[in-house]
């Protein structure tokens, strides 16, 4: 009798095994670092919904783990910059996260990091904002980062949520940003209507990335 519940048991063990084997076909590699790949190319803005521009940046050279030559080297630089090098453990690699990129397990996240935000329009937002100066306490930022994650040294939620004022930018930047996007929290009925923005990004080597929109903002309320 004893011999038929072990072999029940490792029935069960076998088949849960195989199971989750079906159910998640992940694959694995020995990680010093946390963060699996970085996107270096163009951003592209897309300005999809009211008020709102999102950014993308997978296109362009990508320096990952599994990189060969210059573009490993350029890899293991990067990795070094954030202070991302003492992960140490097995991690999964980031072809095998289902391809959702809203999981933690995808790790990639844009090269560069920004230091300095600007965004101006050719028109009046309001009494203190006349057409040419500067919106950076009307605009906001939003997106997600895995800067405090390798900060706190792996430790927590890997994902940390940004959200601020352009003119309000964290002293040591916005790093390791796996999204982003930018917004108009508040448009009133004078203000809205068509706008030909000129969107600035300093990155911390002191590169300047210009930017020329014309998006429609609706009124807030």
């Amino acid at each position: 009798m004893k011999r038929i519940r072990v072999a029940i048991v490792i029935l069960i063990s076998l088949i849960c095994l195989c199971g989750c084997g079906a159910a998640w076909p992940w694959h694995y590699h020995y990680s010093d670092a946390f963060i699996a790949v970085y996107y270096c190319g163009d951003l592209k803005l897309n300005p999809n919904n009211p008020n709102f521009i999102g950014f993308d940046w997978f296109a362009g050279d990508e320096y990952a783990y599994d990189s060969k030559g210059e573009n490993k080297e350029r890899y293991k630089e990067l990795c070094v910059k954030h202070n991302d090098t003492n992960y140490d453990r097995r991690a999964i690699k980031p072809e095998d996260a289902g391809g959702i990129r809203g999981d933690a397990r995808y790790r990639r996240v844009f090269g560069h990091d920004f230091v300095e935000i600007d965004v101006i329009s050719d028109r009046d937002f309001d009494d203190a904002h006349p057409a040419g100066t500067s919106l950076g306490d009307v605009v906001k930022y939003g997106g997600k980062s895995y800067w405090e994650y390798v900060k706190r040294g792996y430790t927590g939620n890997p994902v940390s949520e940004l959200d601020g004022y352009i003119n309000n930018i964290p002293e040591d930047g916005l790093c390791l940003l796996k999204y982003f996007w930018l917004n108009f929290p508040e448009v009133s009925v004078e203000a809205s209507g068509t706008h030909n923005l000129q969107i600035l990004f300093v990155v911390d080597d002191g590169t300047e990335l210009v930017f020329n929109l014309t998006m429609y903002l609706e009124p807030s309320n």
